[in-house]
């Protein structure tokens, strides 16, 4: 059985970031799609359902800081939602230490980038970071890589 592609949001307070970040079998990270906006809180948990609802396959994931960790328990009560895969993801480190998470695997030629509108914005705050104005899309795709590679140490017990 294949494992679920993830998708991970960082809900940072003046940007919504999403990046489609998948393994392939060869341990390359491939980041097909990202987004950037302002979302009120509103806004930015129909965006989040909407992508829940329509992406079956996938196990999404919500960043617990600030206000993420009450987000997941409100989804995980929302009628009909909890069928969905998704769960929150907790931090650890700074933002600069969580992205040495995927550069060597970069440095190494291991990530892919699917081109598209969002390509050059994402490669524009990686050249800067971390003295850039926005870190969200990185933060982002380092949550994703901390969400599978847990999920590839995960022990399972019968």
């Amino acid at each position: 059985m294949l494992a679920k592609p993830d998708f991970l949001l960082d809900q940072a307070t003046r940007d919504s970031i999403d990046d489609d970040c998948r393994f392939s079998s060869a341990r390359i990270l491939r980041i097909a799609d990202g987004f950037r906006g302002r979302l009120e809180f509103p806004d930015q948990r129909k965006y989040i359902v909407g992508r829940i609802r329509e992406e079956t396959d996938t196990e999404h994931g919500i960043e617990e800081a600030l206000h993420g960790q009450a987000f997941v328990q409100e989804l995980w009560r929302e009628e009909g939602l909890s069928r969905f895969s998704f769960r929150g993801i907790r931090v650890k480190g700074d933002k600069l230490t969580r992205a040495l998470s995927w550069t060597n695997r970069a440095e190494a030629g291991k990530v892919v980038l699917v081109r598209g509108r969002w390509t050059e914005a994402f490669l524009d705050e990686v050249c800067r970071f971390p003295h850039g104005p926005h870190d969200d899309q990185i933060d982002a795709v380092s949550l994703a890589v901390s969400m599978m590679e847990f999920r590839k140490s995960e022990v399972y017990a019968f």
